[in-house]
């Protein structure tokens, strides 16, 4: 017996899951292309009534997927090289018969074609590969019919085959093309034999299934079409297509509406039977399948039942659940404090709760709707102490009565407090404005001041003791905070104060805080450290120190160090200089002292001289001669610090002899000259005879008539020290005596000449009016040594004769000039052809002759100058003759001889074409190139010619190291022909050897040796550290590189290390300094960062490890500020930073130096979801559903109009907007939209509403 018709599908199921069992296998030799699985299934239809023998459209009870489109009961299965399928929503029993018909068209494209399908798996839209797959290839629990229309492959594929077990067989080719052709399909199904047939394009077949366990793991499977194209483009539709199905009858659910009030308890199954003719009584086996019954709330709900019998066929039932509205309870507030910026408590999900604040008289309302928990949240700013907050809640239009709270003092955070330090009498830090925040010492005292309105605190306090304890707490409202502590630190050290070091000095001392820690470091870095004593005062042993050289102290307390200060060593005690003794004859002082001082001598006219010390520790200064007993002071100054004064009282000098006049035997007075106020004392005749010169250094001594040839002396003393004697011979009275005097040639002669007679007995000259030495004349004619003493045309000088007595007899003129001088230079005399020897001349020269082979001929005046010619047509007759011209002044005086070269051939053409520059200190050769008749070259340096060489090839190369040495020097290169004639001449260019070199830092205990770099004509460098000189090495060719060993001889940081570049005969070109350092501490560091999820993440996080100091993000190229690195971790706050998963982000790292220590790549995770919505019915209050991923909160797009206010998805991944209020129609287009915390869109999915 048959059963009562029954459904054939449940509604309002929506899938949205890729299927799991998808196998995309595809052969090879077909165009089309492998494709991803079939997703985004979407519901068809909510209902379809199948009876014993109902026909459905498949469009009314399936499911689309991929690129199939609904046209009423007609779909387009594919969109050119897009697949697509329409499956029934719910399994078909396979124990019912069922016929398929349908009118495929097929596109008229080359690929691929349609499958009908019958598979059981977990979805629907699961099918197998696609192109020459058609969709069934690799489909597991799974048979069907391919309907091949394929014009990609040669020959064209235009057939049907079956499928089963994974693989194609019974192919049959159809009548005709199936490609571009509508075609009617009948396939039917027969249980009783597990029998498939089809009918099409005039073909037809059968595959009867051996068991529907093995084949289809059950009995039952979703059926449908799949259109595939692959790679090809095609268009493949389905019209009309319908399953006729013999389902039986079916069983009964007997359930009737009910109404209830608000809170009152439901059993969905209370009252509930089902009965079926065959199999009775089932009322055990009625299910709930759907029940929205909230009873909490009023509105009308539904619940869903379901039963099946034995064959398997189910039928559903939906009875109406009114619930209406009781009365409303007062709702609850929590304790609201001065802290609060929401107000919260319980109500009645779904209830309108509106939240009324008192401040100050005035009144605001906030409205909010309760949460499904039964909890609401409203956001107020905070409240004073003392503020009204009252509650009440709406449902369904029934009021509650109000709940009435009073905001109350909330915590009060804990007060700031700043440091404090051993120097501060006051502690300082930050509160809530208005209250009092109380200070406690470590001596119970409490001091107390109110916050001002800035926030700020300031109260004066004792100064404290280092480690301390400092507390503060704060009250506001009677409500006293937890209490924060600071330990009193070490405040600001003072600088400690330091003596004068001296070079004398051994100790450092000065003053500091007792029981401080006092370090004094020296240059060389040795450091050396005391302790202040009780009285303040330190006093630290160090090695004697040089001269300005740096000290540097500070001194440390309780772990506080003072700021560095540096103090320079200052001279200590310079001794006394000594001082020679000093006559009245000396004008140099000298004596000795420290080498290098400065020594400064005092005269009693308070006029200074100075000198300074030599290395050997004397020293010269030289001064104007000083009178007797003046007292001349000497003091040595060294680095600003002045000795003592050495003392020495000047003396009388060497007394100068007096001059005696010339006694004639009528004399009775002797006259001459001598030192004012000397006593001069004249012996005649074994007689003394004294008188005293007077101011105008004249005497006048009275004595007797002498005899002839008496011989008179004169002495003078003076300040007890007495002259040598000078004598005169008195002679009988003279007779006129004559003088006469050459001219004087400066640079020639060496001694004026003359005569002279009478009683000329001496002889002197005067230049400019200094009488010079007086010599005896020995005979006329007489010369006086006059070089160096007559130097200009201009000096006046005069010849003065004296007789024996000194008495002056004569004076005549000197007539001083200038030495002559010139040049004369012969041209080449060619023998036969020149009638004349032809040249120039310079100077002086007013007269020239010829002397050939030894014989000079008639010298004759210049009249041409500065040309000049001699007339030599018969006085040359030879190649061989040896001739010079000679040069004449107008007195006779030979200035200039040179050689005249003679030849007959004039030769042929030669030319020096080029000479090398030639470059002292490098070059030892001056090298050319000559073309033409030249077969010798001289070198004339300076005008004198040198050796001639021979030369060949066209070079020329002439050794000239040893005669050139001067950049000054004037070098020319004359070519010579066969002949023997200059032909060509060049002047070489003399430049001095230039080279630089640069030195590399040398790193001590790292570097073995000093590199660098030179150019130019460097050949050579030497090392010198701290003054001494390192042996010179040869650098390397042809460089510019070069090193020095040096690892043994840079030592120390504060080495001083010269480097000394030389060309290749030693001269200097350069020297640089070159730096020397400590080793560099090598750094190193490592980060690891963390994944970033937008949306979800606010910082990159990670780990690190070394010497990282300083972490720095960047984004696409853009470096962003470097943060500190603390704690072996990272933390780098990048929400507005990174804002695409295609953003290339980097954290680098840095040490203290700002070195880059290492760079990671951060991975950016882009946030992913969904979200499905359920079916809503017009008049429902919310929308439900479930959302994955990273979406945590829904908002709805409501015909094109995105709502404001969002709805937050829970824990278990569901969410439900509250909809009422919108008014939403059957019409309205909905979806509903799923974001990330942030806000970015993850997906969207309609929203369905019926009516």
């Amino acid at each position: 017996m048959k059963k009562n018709t029954k459904k054939a599908l449940i509604g309002l199921v929506a899938f949205n899951v890729i299927a799991s069992t998808m196998i995309t296998a595809m052969p090879t030799q077909s165009k089309a292309a492998e494709q991803a699985p079939i997703v985004n299934t979407r519901l068809l239809s909510s209902r379809a009534n199948l009876t014993a023998k109902q026909t459905s459209y498949l469009a009314a009870i399936g499911v689309t997927s991929g690129s199939a489109v609904l046209s009423g009961n007609n779909v387009t299965l594919t969109n050119n090289n897009a697949s697509g399928g329409l499956m029934t929503k719910e399994k078909v029993n396979l124990l019912h018969d069922f016929k398929f018909t349908s009118t495929l068209g097929f596109g008229s494209g080359s690929a691929d074609g349609i499958s009908f399908v019958m598979q059981n798996n977990t979805n629907p839209s699961s099918f197998g590969g696609v192109g020459d797959g058609l969709g069934l290839s690799g489909l597991k629990n799974a048979i069907g019919i391919a309907m091949r229309a394929q014009t990609w492959y040669t020959p064209a594929r235009q057939n049907v085959s079956f499928y089963a077990n994974n693989q194609f067989f019974d192919t049959k080719n159809t009548v005709g093309n199936l490609t571009g052709t509508a075609q009617n399909v009948t396939i039917t199904w027969t249980a009783a034999t597990r029998t498939l047939s089809y009918t099409i394009a005039g073909i037809s077949s059968s595959y009867q299934v051996a068991d529907l366990t093995a084949t289809f793991g059950g009995t039952k499977a979703y059926i449908g079409l799949v259109g595939v194209t692959g790679q090809g483009t095609n268009v493949h539709v389905a019209n009309s297509s319908k399953i006729e199905f013999d389902l039986g009858t079916e069983p009964v659910i007997n359930a009737t509406d009910q109404s209830l009030l608000t809170g009152q308890s439901f059993s969905p199954l209370a009252g509930v039977t089902a009965t079926d003719l065959e199999d009775g009584d089932l009322t055990s086996s009625v299910k709930v399948a759907a029940n929205d019954v909230d009873t909490s709330k009023p509105g009308v709900y539904h619940v869903t039942y379901t039963v099946t019998d034995s064959d398997g066929n189910t039928v559903t039932k939906t009875i109406s659940i009114t619930v209406k509205q009781g009365e409303v309870a007062v709702p609850t507030i929590n304790a609201v404090t001065t802290d609060d910026t929401t107000v919260t408590g319980t109500g009645i999900p779904g209830a309108s709760m509106k939240v009324t604040v008192g401040t100050n008289g005035a009144d605001t309302e906030y409205t909010v709707i309760v949460k499904t928990d039964g909890t609401y949240s409203i956001t107020i700013p905070k409240q004073p102490v003392g503020s009204f907050i009252l509650a009440k809640q709406t449902l369904n239009n029934v009021t509650s009565d109000y709940a009435v709270a009073i905001v109350t003092q909330g915590k009060v955070a804990v007060p700031t407090i700043n440091a404090v330090t051993t120097d501060d009498t006051t502690v300082t830090g930050t509160g809530i404005p208005g209250a009092a925040v109380e200070v406690t010492l470590e001596n119970d005292m409490k001091y107390t001041v109110l916050v001002k309105t800035d926030g700020t605190y300031s109260i004066t306090i004792p100064k404290q003791a280092v480690n301390r304890v400092v507390t503060a707490k704060q009250i506001l409202n009677t409500v006293r905070s937890s209490a924060v502590s600071t330990i009193v630190t070490q405040g600001e050290v003072a600088v400690p104060t330091i003596n004068t070091i001296t070079t004398d000095d051994t100790t450092v001392t000065g003053t500091g805080i007792p029981g401080a820690s006092v370090t004094v470091t020296l240059e060389n870095g040795m450091a050396y450290t005391g302790i202040v004593k009780t009285d303040g005062t330190y006093s630290i042993t160090i090695p004697k120190q040089a001269f300005n050289r740096l000290v540097g102290y500070t001194q440390t307390l309780n772990n506080v160090t003072s700021r560095l200060i540096y103090t320079a060593v200052k001279q200590g005690k310079v001794a006394d200089p000594t001082i020679n003794a000093i006559t009245t004859d000396d004008t140099t002082v000298t004596g000795t002292g420290i080498p290098g001082a400065s020594v400064t001598v005092t005269m009693d006219n308070s006029i200074e001289y100075t000198g300074i010390v030599k290395t050997d520790g004397t020293y010269s200064i030289t001064i104007p001669k000083q009178p007797l007993y003046t007292v001349a002071l000497a003091t040595q100054t060294l680095n600003n610090v002045r000795s003592g004064y050495a003392t020495v009282i000047i003396t009388q000098g060497k007394v100068a002899a007096p001059t005696i006049n010339g006694l004639t035997t009528d004399d009775t007075t002797v006259t001459g000259t001598g030192i004012p106020g000397a006593s001069v004392t004249v012996t005649a005749n074994n007689k003394e005879y004294t008188g005293t010169v007077k101011t105008d250094g004249t005497y006048s001594i009275t004595i007797p008539n002498q005899a002839v040839n008496t011989v008179v002396t004169a002495t003078q003393t003076l300040n007890n020290v007495t002259s040598s004697a000078v004598s005169t011979t008195v002679k009988a009275i003279p007779v006129i005596s004559t003088l006469t005097a050459n001219d004087f040639t400066i640079g020639t002669d060496n001694y004026i000449r003359g005569t002279y007679t009478g009683d000329i007995a001496k002889l002197a000259i005067e230049v400019n009016g200094v009488l010079q030495q007086t010599i005896n004349a020995t005979g006329s004619p007489y010369q006086y040594y006059a070089k160096g003493k007559v130097n200009a045309t201009t000096d006046q000088v005069y010849v003065i004769g004296y007789d024996a007595t000194g008495k002056q007899l004569q004076k005549t003129k000197v007539n001083v000039k200038q030495p002559t001088a010139g040049t004369i230079t012969p041209n080449t005399f060619y023998l036969g052809k020149d009638n004349y020897v032809k040249g120039t001349l310079t100077g002086d020269v007013a007269k020239f002759s010829l002397t050939i082979n030894g014989v000079e001929y008639t010298r004759i005046n210049v009249t041409t100058a500065p040309n000049f010619q001699y007339y030599a047509n018969n006085l040359i007759t030879n190649v061989t003759d040896i001739v010079q011209i000679n040069a004449y002044d107008a007195s006779g005086k030979l200035l200039d001889t040179k050689p005249v070269t003679i030849t007959k051939d004039q030769g042929e053409v030669g030319t020096i074409t080029s000479v090398a520059p030639f470059k002292l200190g490098k070059d030892s050769y001056v090298t050319g190139a000559y073309t033409g008749d030249i077969v010798k070259v001289e070198l004339q340096v300076n005008g004198i010619p040198l050796q001639r060489i021979n030369v060949t090839g066209g070079t020329i190369k002439y050794y000239a190291k040893a005669t050139i040495t001067k950049t000054t020097d004037e070098v020319k290169l004359v070519g010579y022909n066969t002949a023997g004639v200059a032909v060509s001449a060049k002047t070489v260019s003399v430049t001095a050897t230039d080279g630089t070199v640069t030195a590399n830092p040398f790193v001590i205990g790292k570097d073995g040796y000093v590199t660098g770099k030179y150019t130019g004509d460097v050949a050579k460098i030497s090392l010198t550290v701290n003054g001494v000189k390192q042996s010179t090495i040869s650098v390397p060719t042809p460089g510019p590189d070069f090193q020095y060993y040096a690892k043994t001889l840079i030592k120390n940081a504060d080495d001083v290390v010269v480097l000394t570049a030389y060309d290749t005969i030693g001269n200097v070109l350069d020297t640089v300094n070159v730096t020397v350092n400590k080793p560099a501490v090598e750094t190193s560091g490592t980060v690891t960062p963390d994944a970033f999820k937008i949306g979800t993440d606010s910082y990159v996080d990670g780990t690190y490890t070394g010497d990282v100091a300083k972490v720095e993000l960047e984004v696409n190229g853009v470096k962003y500020g470097q943060i500190p690195a603390t704690g072996n971790v990272i933390h780098y706050y990048a929400a507005s930073l990174i804002t695409n998963a295609s953003d290339v982000v980097k954290v680098n790292v840095y040490d203290a130096a700002g070195k880059q220590l290492d760079s990671k790549i951060v991975s950016v995770i882009a946030p992913t979801g969904t979200v499905v919505a359920a079916t809503v019915k017009v008049g429902d209050s919310y929308l439900r559903g479930t959302a994955t991923g990273d979406v945590t909160k829904v908002t709805l797009s409501i015909n094109g109009t995105e709502q404001p206010s969002p709805a937050f998805v829970q824990p278990d991944g569901s969410y439900q907007y509250y909809i009422k209020n919108l008014n939403l129609k059957a019409t309205d287009d909905v979806k509903v939209i799923g974001m990330d915390a942030r806000g970015n869109v993850l997906g969207t999915a309609g929203v369905t509403i019926i009516n």
